[in-house]
C-alpha cells in the first residue's frame, strides 16, 4: 500500500490572508473618513444656521428699538416725510462699545420709508388735530465673522400732532 502524500500547506499559501486584511482595512478607512467629512459638514451647517437665526433676531431687536425710539425722537421720521426718500432711523456699528444689542461684531440698520398715507384725525374729547403717517421699517442685521445677513420688515404707524 502506498502512503498518502503529505501536502505541504505552507507552499500553497500565497499571502491571501494579508491581502484580504488589507482590503478590509482599506474599506474601513474609507468609511471612517467619509463619516468624519459628513459630521464636519453637519457642524458647519449647524453653525451657519445659528448665525442666520442670530441675524434674524438682531434685525427684529433693531426694529423694536426703532419703534421704541419713535416715541421720543421723531426727527428721523420727519426727514423721511419731508425729503420723500428713505431715512435711517437707527444705525448700530459692528464694534460699538458698549454694543446696544449686546453682541459685538454685529451691525444693524433700520431704514424708514414713508408710505404716503396722510390722514387727519382728532383725539377723542380734544381739539388737537393729529396726522396719521404710515412707515415701512426695514431692519438689516449682519454678523461680521460669518457674514450672515437678515432683512426684516414691519409696518409702523405714527400719530403726529399738528395742523
Amino acid at each position: 500500500m502506498r502512503k498518502p502524500r503529505s501536502i505541504n500547506i505552507r507552499k500553497r499559501e500565497q499571502g491571501v490572508v494579508l491581502v484580504m486584511s488589507l482590503l478590509i482595512l482599506l474599506v474601513m478607512t474609507i468609511i471612517g473618513v467619509s463619516s468624519l467629512r459628513t459630521s464636519s459638514l453637519d457642524m458647519r451647517i449647524v453653525a451657519n444656521t445659528k448665525e442666520q437665526v442670530s441675524a434674524f433676531h438682531i434685525a427684529e431687536t433693531a426694529l423694536e428699538l426703532a419703534m421704541e425710539d419713535a416715541g421720543n425722537d421723531l426727527s428721523a421720521y420727519e426727514d423721511a416725510i419731508t425729503s420723500g426718500s428713505d431715512a435711517t432711523v437707527i444705525s448700530i456699528a459692528a464694534n460699538a462699545s458698549p454694543h446696544p444689542l449686546g453682541m459685538t461684531g454685529t451691525s444693524a440698520t433700520v431704514i424708514a420709508q414713508d408710505q404716503g398715507i396722510n390722514e387727519e384725525a382728532y383725539a377723542k374729547g380734544s381739539s388737537i388735530k393729529f396726522k396719521a403717517r404710515r412707515f415701512k421699517l426695514i431692519g438689516t442685521a449682519e454678523r461680521t465673522g460669518s457674514h450672515a445677513k437678515d432683512v426684516h420688515q414691519r409696518g409702523f404707524e405714527l400719530l403726529v400732532p399738528g395742523a
